[in-house]
């Protein structure tokens, strides 16, 4: 029996003992899923964070609040001084913004909590608030409008903003402009910031007629609270605001003597371009630009060898006080060079014609010795007028008009057109000299000015001896140069009529040259014994007829006179060989000798380029003569020069069978002869 009880007893023991168990499971779930819900749900707004109030354009006013830890939503009320009844209650979720109605000029307090959502038992939508919320008290009035200034530095491209600010406060500044995206908004802590504009600024440069707007919005800085002021449009300024009143002009060389002239943009509503030759007093207007047009100016092919000046001015518009221009004038000068476009050009033999500078077909012929205004220069190729279009010849095989070419590098008098000099040593060969030689009817021209005609491979060696020349301190001056074969063909002759003959009882001057004696033959005059009419007269072709050489002499260029020599020009005589140089001759020849050309033993004046003349083949002899006659192209228009050397003007005339009309100025109207 004692058993039994002991075994009751033990089963007793283990059932209480299973209840304290559970007992103690329940406590435990208790504990864990009653009151640890509210503690996870424990949140709070971030210690020292600050409230954001920003006036909108209504008057309402955005509020915003840095992110609460372990937040749900925010409750956000505003109380009047000593009430606990708020007079505003709003919930943001996940946002962190509210729009919040305008205030009086009463005291406020204004609270921003967070809150945590949980559940327990069941229940749902339980809420715990944090135990810190962000919380000013005040009166919430919008700072004033600061005044805004605005500055242009154009040389350094930038726009300077100032704004006019209190102690505790700061600013945000913000451009709009009409047409192009703003630049960001920037939070200023000083009244000033900058702006860069054009390339690579922060401005791009919008069109005339639109405008920057500056937004200026002030913000006051107090203990818990950052209030902004409305955005108030606060100035306006536009493209012309922001440009300088200082022209800058460049001159591009574009080669053959045409040049780009260009500019800044300034301010004004147009940009007058003039130009003149240095030393001459009036500008002449070139082109007027509008303010929106392509600030550049191209000249047309301009005179070789010329200075030129070139001015451009900035009209209307916002002009400078006391001034008729926007900006102050902007100058700038060019030297033209030394290109053949323009010049005429003559054919040494019938040249074949191609239509482009790739040699790719042949579409004619262009005859010797006609005459060519030179269009451009390209791989070795003139472009010429050619029929009813336009050509392609073979620019080594043309001689080049040198005036036109080289300028007034050089001098020129080709005597041989107007009073021939050729005499032997001071007595007059009969029906040579002091005439017009023939083949030379035709070169001197109505305005007193020469066709010299000299291969363009020996007219490019000359410039580089007349370069040498001027430094030097001289100038060379050309007496003749291209010369016919007829030419040389009918001196030859009528000196050799005389060539035997006693001279004159006067010298052509009147004067007897030392040496002559009665009865001396022009043949001793001129050969000593040692020389013979052919060394001073080709009988069967020059070198002048196939245009490499030419005859000439030194003028100093600070005189103007020219050097004196063992002889004058064309003195045909053994007086006039190399041996007996003066030093003034003897110059010369070290001038020419250093540009590349060749001399002959006879003759103190003539210098060849017997190089063209091997690089070439040259063996043709040109018999004719040269005229100025051919159509001429420049920055206005064709004209249609005479053998004389002027143009047709105020007239209808046929030309090759087709008619043209001229203007007063000598261009041509029709379309068929405009442009090039």
């Amino acid at each position: 029996m004692r058993r039994d009880i002991k075994r009751g007893w033990i089963g007793v023991a283990i059932l209480l003992a299973v209840l304290a168990a559970i007992a103690a499971a329940i406590v435990l779930t208790v504990y864990f899923l009653g009151d640890r819900p509210f503690e996870l749900a424990e949140n709070s707004m971030p210690e020292g964070g600050v409230l954001e109030l920003t006036t909108l354009t209504d008057g309402s006013l955005e509020l915003t609040w840095p992110t609460g830890e372990n937040t749900d939503f925010y409750l956000i009320e505003i109380f009047p001084e000593g009430s606990d009844q708020p007079i505003f209650s709003a919930v943001a979720e996940t946002e962190r913004s509210c729009i919040l109605p305008a205030l009086d000029g009463a005291r406020y307090t204004l609270r921003v909590q967070s809150g945590k959502r949980y559940e327990l038992w069941g229940q749902k939508d339980l809420v715990r608030f944090g135990d810190r919320a962000l919380e000013v008290t005040g009166v919430f009035t919008p700072p004033a409008p600061a005044a805004v200034e605005w500055q242009v530095n154009s040389t350094r491209r930038t726009v300077d903003v100032l704004i006019s600010m209190e102690e505790n406060e700061t600013c945000r500044v913000a451009l709009t402009m009409d047409g192009a995206e703003a630049p960001a908004d920037r939070e200023l802590t000083v009244g000033q910031t900058t702006y860069a504009y054009g390339p690579g600024g922060d401005l791009p440069l919008l069109e005339h007629g639109k405008e920057y707007h500056i937004h200026c919005a002030v913000r006051r800085v107090s203990a818990g609270l950052i209030f902004q002021g409305p955005m108030v449009d606060s100035s306006v300024f536009t493209r012309e605001d922001l440009l300088g009143t200082k022209l800058a002009v460049t001159c591009q060389d574009l080669e053959n003597n045409r040049y780009l002239v260009t500019w800044n943009e300034t301010k004004g509503e147009k940009y007058v371009v003039q130009m003149r030759m240095v030393g001459e007093e009036d500008w002449r207007t070139v082109a007027e630009v509008p303010r929106e047009g392509e600030r550049q100016y191209v000249t047309g092919y301009l005179p070789q060898n010329t200075s030129y000046e070139f001015q451009v001015l900035a009209m209307g518009g916002q002009t400078m006080p006391g001034s008729e221009y926007a900006a102050e004038p902007g100058y700038t000068q060019a030297v033209t060079g030394f290109s053949p476009v323009g010049s005429t050009v003559w054919p040494v033999q019938d040249l074949k014609v191609y239509d482009t500078p790739e040699r790719d077909n042949v579409i004619g012929t262009a005859p010797q010795a006609t005459a060519y205004c030179v269009l451009d220069r390209e791989q070795g190729l003139f472009r010429v007028r050619y029929g009813g279009g336009y050509g392609y010849i073979d620019s080594d095989y043309c001689l080049i008009n040198l005036p036109e070419f080289l300028g007034d590098l050089c001098q020129y008098d080709i005597v041989n057109s107007y009073s021939a000099l050729y005499m032997v040593h001071e007595y007059a060969i009969p029906q040579v000299t002091d005439t017009v030689i023939n083949g030379y009817e035709h070169v001197k021209l109505a305005d007193g000015s020469f066709l010299v005609p000299l291969l363009y491979p020996a007219a490019q060696k000359l410039e580089q001896a007349a370069r040498l020349a001027q430094r030097e301190g001289y100038i060379l001056k050309i007496y003749d140069a291209y010369r016919p074969r007829k030419a040389t063909n009918a001196i030859y002759d009528l000196t050799g009529e005389v060539y035997g003959d006693p001279l004159p009882e006067k010298s052509f001057t009147g004067e007897t040259p030392e040496g002559v004696t009665a009865g001396m033959t022009y043949r001793a005059l001129m050969t000593d014994g040692r020389y013979d009419l052919s060394d001073f007269l080709a009988a069967n072709g020059s070198t002048h007829n196939l245009g490499i050489a030419m005859d000439l002499t030194l003028v100093s260029l600070e005189t103007g006179e020219e050097l004196k020599m063992q002889t004058r020009m064309h003195d045909l005589s053994w007086y006039s060989e190399l041996q007996q140089n003066s030093q003034s001759a003897g110059l010369l020849a070290i001038l020419m000798d250093a540009a590349g050309f060749g001399d002959l033993r006879s003759e103190w004046w003539h210098f060849q380029d017997n190089d063209a003349r091997a690089d070439l083949g040259l063996s043709n002899f040109m018999y004719e003569g040269v005229t100025a006659e051919c159509w001429m192209y420049d920055s206005e228009g064709w004209k249609y020069r005479q053998t004389d050397g002027t143009y047709l003007t105020s007239q209808t005339a046929t030309i090759n069978g087709e008619e043209y009309t001229f203007d007063d100025n000598g261009y041509a109207i029709n379309a068929a002869a405009s442009g090039s």
